[in-house]
């Protein structure tokens, strides 16, 4: 499934969370998210066999931040809307 472009809400492992708590926790960086616990939501940058690529506001510019695979338990998408087929009444 593509990701790049969506958002998305990661489920963490313990390490996971620690990290991103660090990161987020710097006062140099913009919270990507006000919801840093047991889950992280942003918008997917791009993907690899690394992992997940996310976009991290550092003032005064941003920056891509790489989350692995191994920090991922989950990945949570929202569903897009159903395309409508056929006649609507």
């Amino acid at each position: 499934m593509k990701l790049a472009g969506r958002m998305a809400v990661f489920h963490l492992t313990e390490d996971g969370k620690s990290l991103i708590k660090q990161i987020v926790g710097d006062s140099a960086y913009e919270a990507v998210t006000a919801n840093v616990g047991e889950t992280v939501s942003s918008e997917v940058e791009e993907t690899d066999d690394m992992g997940v690529w996310l976009r991290l506001y550092r003032k005064p510019d941003s920056r891509f931040f790489l989350l692995r695979w191994d920090f991922i338990l989950g990945v949570e998408l929202s569903a897009e809307p159903g395309k409508i087929v056929g006649l609507r009444g």
